[in-house]
């Protein structure tokens, strides 16, 4: 699996653009070195903690391109955790700026949540947490 460090699965404000290079260009470049299928009902992605937000963060932006999703103790709220431990805020301004940005984002998962209803095609979800 590629590596994308502490960056939440997304195109940082001051770093790289992760979130870019593992939403499209990864996933080419494998389509096209091995005989992976580039049918959307053939396409699922999954995640655990980070990954499992960046996981669902991918089928609810790219719902059209995803047949499903899975998403192992998922950290879904980065917002909450940037208002709960505000020894992360370093960590996420350089991510996604300011809180008042990352509201309504792309970032945001109830932003995407409401922008995906408005879609015809939606993922599938499976989203699983333990005790």
């Amino acid at each position: 699996m590629p590596q994308v460090h502490i960056n939440y699965y997304s195109d940082m404000y001051m770093g790289a653009n992760y979130w870019r290079f593992l939403t499209k260009e990864f996933p080419m470049k494998m389509k096209n070195l091995f005989n992976i299928s580039h049918n959307s009902e053939e396409t699922f992605v999954a995640g655990l903690s980070m990954a499992g937000y960046g996981a669902i963060k991918w089928g609810l932006t790219y719902a059209a391109e995803i047949a499903g999703v899975a998403a192992l103790s998922a950290a879904v709220d980065p917002y909450r955790l940037w208002q709960d431990e505000p020894i992360r805020d370093t960590l996420f301004k350089s991510e996604f700026k300011s809180k008042e940005t990352f509201i309504g984002s792309e970032n945001d998962m109830y932003a995407l949540l409401k922008q995906v209803k408005k879609e015809t095609v939606q993922p599938v979800i499976v989203q699983i947490c333990g005790t």
